[in-house]
């Protein structure tokens, strides 16, 4: 049983370039064993200096994803973490703060809540 692994990391210091890494651990082994360099495999790398702006639909079933958060979103397809939105479930749309490109999330009421459709999520 294998894992999928995404993460986009930056290889140079002082300059923004990104790249991905596309990478699978093997879940039979112990978990001592599991990331040693030698255990793992490299699918794939995605080159800078930018992420890709292109979509492909790949339909597969995956087991497990490991990723962090804004990975996560990008490799199950949902909001990034700069949506307005709240998140990848909720309806609810949020201002950017004035002069400023962060988020202001007060005023949230939880009894307005309304979940996103899969048609929405997508």
């Amino acid at each position: 049983m294998l894992t999928l692994n995404i993460d986009w990391f930056q290889p140079f210091n002082g300059v923004t370039y990104s790249c991905g890494a596309i990478y699978l651990s093997i879940n039979n082994l112990p978990r001592e064993e599991r990331y040693k360099k030698e255990n793992v495999i490299l699918a794939g790398l995605m080159p800078g200096p930018k992420e890709a702006k292109t979509r492909a639909c790949v339909c597969t079933a995956l087991f497990l994803v490991a990723c962090d958060i804004p990975a996560a979103h990008k490799t199950c397809g949902f909001i990034l973490h700069t949506s307005v939105n709240a998140c990848h479930i909720c309806n609810c749309k949020f201002t950017r703060l004035p002069n400023n490109r962060d988020m202001h999330y007060l005023g949230f009421v939880f009894s307005d809540w309304v979940a996103r459709t899969e048609q929405e999520n997508q």
